[in-house]
């Protein structure tokens, strides 16, 4: 499978607990808002599909997002097993070399 689904960012602001956005990295536009009290925010492929979820830490509670619109890919493998998708989602940064 090749990596050429669809990728959208999801972020908060950085050491600020507060909302959620997920947006388009190439045109900038802001696809959706999660009204949260975010503290921690994470991607992660939890449902086993291949497709990730959001993941919020706000407080005492933990919120997972997902897609509700049907896998258009049912047999796609996960991503982590893509050894090029997998390379290309690693955080390469001071907390994980």
């Amino acid at each position: 499978m090749d990596c050429v689904v669809r990728d959208y960012a999801c972020a908060k602001e950085r050491h600020k607990s507060g909302d959620v956005c997920l947006f388009d990295p190439i045109s900038g536009k802001f696809l959706l808002r999660l009204p949260e009290k975010g503290d921690r925010l994470y991607v992660a492929d939890v449902t086993g599909d291949w497709r990730e979820e959001t993941i919020v830490w706000s407080g005492d509670e933990l919120h997972v997002y997902t897609n509700l619109q049907p896998n258009p890919s049912p047999e796609a493998p996960r991503l982590w097993t893509v050894p090029h998708c997998r390379r290309s989602k690693m955080a390469w940064d001071y907390y994980s070399p």
